[in-house]
C-alpha cells in the first residue's frame, strides 16, 4: 500500500510537469493564429472604406413658381373650359364667373375694337367692318351702341360728298374767273397799245397847236380821244383788281371748306377712336373681374373647384399653374455642427419624404455652393441634381411645386483605422 502510495506520488509530479508547462510547438502556433488574426483586423480595418454621412432637411422648389389663381370676384362659375391636370397655355380662358354679359359676344367685341385701334388705315376698315347686331356684353352695352353709332356717323361723312361738290362748284367758277382773268389781260394789252398811240397822236397835235397849225379849241377836242383811252385803261385795270379779288375769294372758300372737311373728318373718327378706347377699357375691367387666365404656360390643378355652378369668393384661391418649363432650386438647412466638412463638389442623395426610397430610389445631386454666413446657427447648402427628377432606380418623380426631403451629404472617405487613430487621438488631445 504505502508502495503504491509512493509510485502515485512520483508519477503525480511527472503528470504535474507535463500539465502545468505546454508544448513548444502549441505556444509557437498559437502565436501565429493571433497575429494572423490581429493581421487580418488591421487589413480589414485599413480596407474597408466608408464615407461620413451629414444628413441635412432639403427643400426642391421650381425657379419659376407656380401662378396661384385667385376668384377676382364673388359668384358661381358659369364656364370652364379646362379639366384638371390639362396643359394650358398662356392667355387662355380657364373659368369664368357668372356675369351678365355672353363671353363670345365680349371676345368677339374685343377683337373688334383692337383691330380699329391698331389699323393704319381707319376708313377702309371701317368702311369693310361689320358690326354684330345683337350682341349680349352686359354692363358695356351702352358703349357698344355708342360705338356702332359712332362708326354710322363716320361712314355718313366719308360717303358724303356734300363738302366735295360744293368744293367741285367753287373751282370750277374759279377755272371761269381764270378765263376771265385772261381775257381781261389780253384786252389790257391792247388797250395800252391803243393808249401810247393816242399818246403820240397827242403829243403831234400839242406840237401842232404850238406851231399854230391848229386852234387850240381843235386841240382840246382831239385830245378827248386819249383822255378816253386813259379812261378805258383805268376800267380795265379795275376789272382785273376785280377779277383777282374774286379768285381770292374762291380761294378762300375753297381752303375753308377744306379745312372744315378735315376738321369734321378727325372729329367723327376722334369719336370713333374714343368709343374703342373707353370699351377695351371696360372689356379689361370685365376680363378683371370675371375672367380667369392662365398668366404662364403649364399644367393646371384645381383646388376645390371641379365643375360648373360651383360658388366661390373674392379672393379664394381656385388653380394653380404649375410652369411647364422647369428649373429647380434645392437647398438644405445644415446645422452649423459638421458643417466644416461640407465641400463644393460632393456627392449628394436626396431621400424624398413623399417617395420612399427603398422603393423609389434617391435623387443623385451635388453640393453647389454653402453660404459664407450662419443664420440662426444654421447655413444654406445650394445643391444641383444631376439627373432632373430621376432617382437612381431610374423612377422619375412627378413634378410639384415643392417637395421636401432630406439629404444626405457624403464627405470624407476614410477607413476604419483611420477613424480609430483620429478617435484616440481626439481622446489625447482631450487630456
Amino acid at each position: 500500500m504505502q508502495q503504491e502510495l509512493d509510485l502515485t506520488a512520483v508519477h503525480s509530479e511527472e503528470v504535474q510537469d507535463i500539465i502545468g508547462r505546454a508544448p513548444a510547438w502549441v505556444i509557437r502556433r498559437g502565436n501565429m493564429v493571433v497575429l494572423y488574426i490581429v493581421l487580418g483586423i488591421l487589413a480589414g480595418a485599413w480596407l474597408i472604406h466608408y464615407p461620413d454621412i451629414v444628413q441635412a432637411p432639403v427643400n426642391i422648389s421650381g425657379s419659376n413658381p407656380p401662378v396661384k389663381m385667385i376668384a377676382p370676384s364673388t359668384g358661381r362659375i358659369a364656364e370652364l373650359t379646362k379639366n384638371d391636370g390639362e396643359e394650358v397655355k398662356e392667355g387662355e380662358i380657364i373659368a369664368v364667373i357668372d356675369n351678365p354679359a355672353n363671353t363670345k359676344d365680349i371676345l368677339e367685341l374685343k377683337k373688334i375694337v383692337e383691330q380699329l385701334d391698331t389699323t393704319s388705315d381707319p376708313q377702309h376698315k371701317i368702311a369693310s367692318l361689320s358690326l354684330p347686331p345683337h350682341m349680349q356684353v352686359g354692363d358695356i352695352q351702352d358703349d357698344y351702341a355708342a360705338l356702332a353709332q359712332a362708326i354710322d356717323n363716320y361712314r355718313f361723312f366719308t360717303d358724303n360728298s356734300y363738302y366735295a361738290n360744293k368744293i367741285n362748284v367753287l373751282k370750277s367758277q374759279q377755272l371761269d374767273n381764270n378765263e376771265i382773268r385772261k381775257s381781261i389781260q389780253e384786252r389790257a394789252a391792247l388797250l395800252n397799245d391803243q393808249l401810247k398811240l393816242e399818246k403820240w397822236k397827242d403829243s403831234v397835235n400839242l406840237e401842232l397847236m404850238k406851231d399854230k397849225v391848229i386852234a387850240p379849241a381843235e386841240y382840246h377836242e382831239i385830245s378827248k380821244n386819249y383822255m378816253g383811252q386813259k379812261m378805258n385803261n383805268t376800267d380795265n385795270y379795275t376789272s382785273l383788281l376785280r377779277n383777282q379779288q374774286q379768285l381770292d375769294e374762291y380761294e378762300k372758300n375753297i381752303s375753308d371748306l377744306q379745312q372744315q372737311y378735315k376738321t369734321e373728318g378727325k372729329d367723327v373718327l376722334l369719336n370713333v377712336r374714343n368709343a374703342v378706347k373707353r370699351i377695351k377699357g371696360l372689356i379689361a375691367n370685365w376680363e378683371k373681374q370675371y375672367l380667369m387666365q392662365s398668366q404662364v404656360t403649364g399644367k393646371l390643378f384645381f383646388f376645390r373647384i371641379w365643375k360648373v355652378n360651383q360658388y366661390v369668393s373674392y379672393g379664394e384661391p381656385v388653380f394653380m399653374v404649375v410652369p411647364a418649363t422647369q428649373q429647380y432650386e434645392i437647398r438644405a438647412q445644415l446645422p452649423v455642427y459638421r458643417a466644416g466638412k461640407i465641400k463644393p463638389g460632393q456627392k449628394v442623395l436626396i431621400k424624398l419624404f413623399e417617395y420612399p426610397y427603398e422603393e423609389f430610389g434617391m435623387l443623385p445631386a451635388q453640393v453647389e455652393r454653402l453660404t459664407s454666413v450662419a443664420l440662426d446657427s444654421t447655413y444654406t447648402v445650394q445643391l444641383r441634381l444631376e439627373k432632373g427628377l430621376t432617382t437612381t432606380r431610374n423612377r422619375t418623380i412627378q413634378a410639384r411645386p415643392e417637395i421636401t426631403g432630406m439629404a444626405d451629404i457624403i464627405t470624407n472617405d476614410r477607413n476604419i483605422l483611420e477613424r480609430i487613430f483620429e478617435g484616440v487621438y481626439g481622446k489625447l488631445y482631450e487630456r
